[in-house]
C-alpha cells in the first residue's frame, strides 16, 4: 500500500468528481439544457425499454426511478422518469455526485456520442482504480486478525454513503476485514454489512481522515511504505 501518495489520490479524486458535473451540465447546454427519450406513451416499464434507471433522493421516499429526462433548471442538474413501483412520471430529482456516472450512461444511451462512452468508460476505471487504493490503505490500519474496530472517537458518529448508485446513508459502526475485503456494520442497518467497495469514494476518503485522526494511519508511515 502506498500511502505517501494518499493525498495525491484523493485530490485527483475530488478533480475527477467535480470534472463529471460540468461534463454533463456542458452537454446539456450543446441540447437546449434537456436531453429526453423519445417515447410514444404506450412504453411498458422495463429494461429494454427504460434500461438507465437508479434510486433517486425524493423528498418522503427514494423511488428506483426509470429515466427519461435530464435537464438543467439554475445551474442544477436534475431527472424525470417513472417510478419503478407506481408507474407514476415523477420529476425534480436532484443529481448528486454519486449518481453521475448513471447520468452519463443516459446521455450516451438517449444521445450516442462517442464522447459519453469515452467519459463513462474513464470514469469507471479512474474511479474503481481509486477506490480499490483507498480500501487498501484503510484495510492496512484494520487489525489482521479479523478483530472489529469501532468507529467510536469522535463526538459525533461518522455519516456515510453506503451505496453508489442513490444517496443512502448511515453512521458507521465498525469495520472488520474478512477474507480480502474490508466490511463495514452501520448503525440503523447492523444486520446489513457491506464491504467498502459498495460505499461512496468521498466517505472512504472520510474513513480514513479518521483513522488517520486517531492514530491508526501515522503520518509517518506515508514516507515509509
Amino acid at each position: 500500500m502506498n500511502l505517501q501518495d494518499f493525498y495525491q489520490i484523493t485530490s485527483y479524486l475530488n478533480l475527477f468528481l467535480n470534472g463529471a458535473q460540468p461534463f454533463i451540465k456542458d452537454c446539456l447546454r450543446e441540447h437546449g439544457g434537456k436531453v429526453s427519450m423519445q417515447l410514444n406513451g404506450d412504453e411498458e416499464l422495463n429494461d429494454e425499454n427504460f434500461p438507465v434507471c437508479a434510486i433517486f433522493e425524493g423528498r418522503h421516499d427514494r423511488p428506483y426511478i426509470r429515466i427519461t429526462s435530464v435537464y438543467l433548471n439554475d445551474d442544477m442538474i436534475l431527472v424525470s422518469g417513472y417510478d419503478d413501483e407506481t408507474g407514476q412520471l415523477r420529476t425534480g430529482f436532484r443529481v448528486y455526485d454519486s449518481s453521475n456516472e448513471v447520468i452519463i450512461k443516459f446521455l450516451w444511451h438517449v444521445l450516442g456520442l462517442e464522447t459519453t462512452v469515452k467519459a463513462s468508460k474513464t470514469f469507471e476505471i479512474r474511479r474503481d482504480a481509486l477506490k480499490a487504493e483507498m480500501i487498501d490503505c484503510i484495510k492496512s490500519a484494520l487489525p489482521q486478525n479479523g478483530e472489529k474496530l469501532y468507529i467510536n472517537k469522535d463526538q459525533f458518529d461518522l455519516t456515510v454513503a453506503y451505496n453508489v448508485d442513490c444517496e443512502c446513508s448511515d453512521e458507521l459502526n465498525f469495520l472488520y476485514i474478512s477474507g480480502e475485503s474490508v466490511t463495514a456494520s452501520l448503525y440503523n442497518e447492523p444486520e446489513n454489512e457491506m464491504e467498502l467497495e459498495s460505499f461512496h469514494e468521498k466517505s472512504l476518503i472520510d474513513i480514513i481522515d479518521y483513522l488517520e485522526r486517531h492514530g491508526y494511519i501515522r503520518p509517518s508511515e506515508r514516507q515509509a511504505q
